[in-house]
C-alpha cells in the first residue's frame, strides 16, 4: 500500500448546524523536533446552508465549503512549495478535480460512494462526537496524486488529557485506513466533551512508519 499523506486540518466546530463567525483557534504542531504554529479562523457562507471555512497551514491553504453534516461540496487548496492550485467538486460522488497539480494541469474525475467526503480529518468529527456514532466511514483525497481513500473513525470513549500544560475532559477518537491494521497504523484525535473542540492530534500522519506528529491547542 502506497503511503498515504494525509491533509491535516483543524477547525472548531460549536454544533450541528453552527460555525462560530469570527473565533480564532491557535495550534501548535510538533514533528520530527520542528515546533510550528497556525491559526484557524471560520468564515461567512453565502448560503446559510453551506459551512464555509479556510485553513492556512505553513505553505498550504484550504478552502472549504460543506453541507451542515460537513460532507465536502467543494475544496480548493494550494501549495506554494511545489506549484500545486487545484478546485474539486463532490458531482453525485464523483470528485471532479482542476488546476495545476505539481506545475502539471490536471483534469481528474475520481468515483467514490454514498459515505461523505471530509477530506481533512478534523473538522467532521467535532460533529461527529456531538452525534455519539461509535463508529463512521469516510473519503479523503492523498493531496500529492489526488487519489481517494476510505477512512474510519472509531469513539474509544472519554478520557481525561492534558493539553497545554491542563487537564481536559475529552472525546476520543481512533482513525485508520480502511483494511490497513490499525494496530499497525492508527491515528488519534481527542475533541473536548463539553463543546467538541478539537483539542488534540497524535500518530503519523504520513504512514506507520513516519515520524509522529502532536498539534494541541494553545490559544483561543
Amino acid at each position: 500500500m502506497r503511503v498515504l499523506h494525509l491533509s491535516l486540518v483543524i477547525i472548531f466546530i460549536l454544533s450541528f448546524s453552527t460555525v462560530v463567525i469570527g473565533r480564532e483557534f491557535v495550534y501548535q504542531k510538533t514533528k520530527g523536533g520542528i515546533i510550528s504554529k497556525f491559526k484557524i479562523n471560520t468564515e461567512i457562507s453565502k448560503d446559510p446552508k453551506i459551512i464555509a471555512y479556510s485553513v492556512i497551514d505553513e505553505n498550504e491553504i484550504n478552502e472549504y465549503e460543506c453541507h451542515q453534516d460537513y460532507d465536502l461540496i467543494t475544496w480548493k487548496y494550494s501549495n506554494s512549495t511545489n506549484s500545486t492550485k487545484i478546485e474539486g467538486k463532490n458531482e453525485s460522488n464523483i470528485l471532479v478535480f482542476s488546476g495545476k497539480l505539481k506545475g502539471e494541469v490536471i483534469n481528474k474525475r475520481v468515483e467514490i460512494d454514498s459515505d461523505p467526503w471530509y477530506q481533512d480529518i478534523m473538522v467532521p468529527l467535532s460533529y461527529v462526537s456531538k452525534t455519539e456514532k461509535e463508529e463512521i466511514a469516510f473519503w479523503l483525497v492523498n493531496a500529492d496524486d489526488l487519489k481517494a481513500y476510505k477512512m474510519i473513525a472509531t469513539r474509544e470513549g472519554i478520557e481525561q488529557i492534558i493539553v497545554n500544560d491542563a487537564s481536559v475532559q475529552s472525546i476520543n477518537y481512533h482513525i485508520s485506513v480502511s483494511g490497513f491494521p490499525s494496530f499497525i497504523w492508527k491515528l488519534e484525535t481527542w475533541f473536548r466533551e463539553n463543546d467538541s473542540v478539537f483539542v488534540k492530534f497524535d500518530g503519523a500522519i504520513s504512514g506507520p512508519f513516519a515520524s509522529k506528529t502532536l498539534i494541541e491547542l494553545i490559544g483561543e
